[in-house]
């Protein structure tokens, strides 16, 4: 969570195994490979720079799970973007399931790098 929220990719990258997936449902996206797949995600997505984000640590159906939440201008306040579910191996995480409650309706030519900006879907937001 730390590593997330100072926007340190080396320091996220070093608690993955070399061959650690990260899904996006609802999204079809996913990236596979610490290296290949996750490196140019965060750096060019999460970690860009673009957004402020805070964590909380929770569970989720029994395994860790962090509640990450962005910086919302206009509402003066971090609100919800994701529940990231944690699998692990050992110590290292093994593969991060990022359920996203934005709303997926977006134009086809849009930056992926501004999906925290898009609106909370409520359907997603049920029962938060």
């Amino acid at each position: 969570m730390t590593a997330m929220e100072a926007g340190d990719v080396e320091a996220v990258l070093g608690l993955l195994t070399e061959d650690a997936a990260w899904t996006m449902p609802p999204l079809a996206t996913w990236y596979a490979g610490r290296e290949d797949g996750i490196r140019p995600f965060l750096h060019n997505g999460p970690l860009s720079g673009m957004h402020r984000w805070k964590h909380v640590l929770t569970r989720s159906n029994g395994q860790p799970a962090v509640g990450s939440y962005t910086w919302d201008e206009d509402a003066g306040a971090y609100l919800p973007f994701a529940l990231d579910v944690l699998s692990l191996e050992g110590t290292d995480i093994k593969r991060i399931d990022s359920f996203i409650v934005r709303s997926i309706d977006v134009p086809e030519d849009y930056n992926f790098q501004r999906y925290p900006d898009q609106p909370a879907n409520p359907l997603s937001l049920e029962g938060v």
